[in-house]
């Protein structure tokens, strides 16, 4: 009988082993990753169109590609004065739902890079054309969906000082909570937000919609950002995300943001962030709209990125794990981050990485060390 039940328990095992393998020629870490990486190389060594080779390459190895990607993939065409496959890329973000204000909002805000493209036919009949075919992406069950996810991230901020409707106080599941105790309010919320996935599946974009480029837009991102700094988090979400990494539903670089801190810097407190941006990223949109021409490049010049020594010390070890998984190395990365602030009208690394938002917000590192000298070496 004992034998009968281990038989039975052992092929379960292994059921389970298989329904979680993907196959190879849909692992996103295979098919996907390894050339989109190359594009972004080529973004920042500014062969446009190598980079756009690689990135077709991509697009055509998956049924759904990552909005970041195709966007930059746009700027690639754009960059090389081929309106018509911009076009192309810019008809595949309004179908995933992005809104057009959103493009023309890059446009407007670069025209020194975008001013030919604003004013081709190819773009003015887009625009024209655009609200008759405007897709009503979502539903009103994603739109529940993400109205709950985006509850989480209110509960997740109110302990942080950022002001939104959640009281001090509250009633969860009959249970009274102080919302100022932020290790009671990550607990919380990461345990609902695994309640979450257990019941309804990974919040990939199929199920809330996409209504930004920004691959780290999700309401669900910040949780698993500031949770990030226990090994419970690790435990308990490291292969179910490394599996929707590989599946596509969830954005590699997103994923990299948290390996990267638990490998290369586990002492890290929930205060301390893995890499950020200083200077120029410390002002709102708001700011930065009203600043002079001069004001905005010397601020674009003194942002700074820095690093904990301890990711420059573990850098093989990174690297590894990179590999793995198709992506840049951490230097490449790095170096990637420099030139997407210099050139923000590409979406490169800097929108999947921790970036500070506020004026007023101080970042402190256990160690600094500015990214411009790592990269020198």
């Amino acid at each position: 009988m004992k034998s009968f039940l281990l038989f039975f328990q052992m092929m379960a095992i292994i059921i389970h082993i298989k329904a979680q393998q993907i196959p190879d020629s849909k692992n996103y870490t295979i098919v996907y990753y390894p050339k989109t990486s190359k594009a972004k190389i080529s973004i920042v060594n500014k062969n446009y169109k190598e980079a756009l080779t690689h990135y077709k390459s991509a697009f055509k190895s998956v049924k759904r590609s990552f909005s970041s990607d195709v966007y930059n993939a746009m700027v690639c065409s754009i960059m090389i004065n081929n309106y018509d496959q911009a076009i192309v890329f810019a008809d595949t973000l309004f179908d995933k739902g992005i809104n057009i204000e959103k493009i023309q909002k890059k446009i407007t805000e670069f025209p020194d890079i975008f001013s030919s493209f604003e004013q081709s036919t190819q773009w003015q009949k887009t625009k024209k054309e655009y609200p008759n075919r405007k897709q009503k992406y979502l539903r009103p069950k994603e739109k529940e969906v993400k109205d709950f996810l985006s509850y989480l991230s209110d509960l997740d901020q109110k302990p942080r000082g950022i002001k939104n409707n959640i009281p001090d106080t509250l009633i969860f599941k009959g249970k009274k909570i102080n919302t100022k105790n932020i290790d009671r309010m990550d607990s919380l919320t990461m345990a609902e937000f695994k309640l979450f996935i257990k019941e309804k599946g990974f919040p990939s974009e199929d199920v809330i919609g996409k209504l930004d480029i920004h691959e780290s837009n999700y309401p669900f991102n910040l949780l698993m950002i500031h949770y990030s700094y226990l090994k419970s988090f690790h435990q308990d979400f490291d292969e179910m995300l490394l599996n929707e990494v590989k599946k596509g539903n969830f954005y590699v670089e997103n994923y990299m943001y948290l390996a990267d801190r638990y490998m290369g810097a586990p002492n890290l407190s929930k205060t301390e962030v893995p890499y950020g941006c200083i200077g120029f990223c410390c002002y709102t949109d708001k700011d930065v709209a009203i600043m002079d021409k001069e004001t905005r490049e010397k601020l674009f010049k003194e942002c700074l990125w820095r690093v904990p020594k301890s990711y420059i010390a573990n850098q093989d070890k990174l690297d590894i794990n990179r590999k793995k998984l198709g992506v840049n190395t951490f230097s490449e990365f790095l170096k990637t981050a420099i030139f997407s602030t210099e050139n923000r009208y590409f979406e490169l690394e800097i929108s999947s990485a921790f970036m500070v938002a506020g004026k007023n917000y101080e970042v402190k590192f256990k160690d600094k060390l500015e990214l411009l000298e790592i990269i020198k070496k």
